[in-house]
């Protein structure tokens, strides 16, 4: 299960290594929010190609997403 929390998350987002963090666009977001399957996110090939790259190597626990609404 994912759970999401972004309190006091604009005091430490300068702190978060570049490991944790991951930039997705707005239209990654929707499809991982509107997924109806906790136990079966989406895949991450049926994200965007930036997103799909910063995923490479990235930490597996603890993760910040930077969302680029535009």
């Amino acid at each position: 299960m994912c759970e999401f929390s972004s309190q006091g998350l604009h005091n430490i987002f300068p702190y978060i290594g570049a490991k944790r963090k991951v930039s997705v666009t707005k239209a990654d977001v929707i499809k991982l929010l509107t997924s109806d399957d906790a136990s079966l996110p989406p895949e991450t090939s049926s994200l965007g190609p930036s997103t799909q790259q910063q995923l490479t190597g990235i930490c597996k626990w603890v993760t910040a997403l930077d969302v680029m609404v535009a």
